[in-house]
């Protein structure tokens, strides 16, 4: 997951797998991410829209 410009492994560290629906295949494993993951991620995502930073192609003109 990347959170607040970093990063970061999920807080429980649990990952599952990400298959491809065509074949079944396993292509990759992502974060398992907990509510608390959710939670630190969109407060990262709102400082940032409170700030002055500005984020090319995120922020309404």
């Amino acid at each position: 997951m990347f959170i607040d410009g970093k990063w970061a492994k999920s807080e429980n560290g649990a990952f599952y797998e990400v298959t491809n629906p065509a074949t079944g295949e396993v292509v990759g494993t992502v974060a398992d991410a907990t509510a608390n993951d959710v939670k630190k991620a969109i407060d990262a995502a709102y400082r940032v829209y409170q700030s002055d930073v500005v984020v090319e192609g995120c922020r309404p003109n």
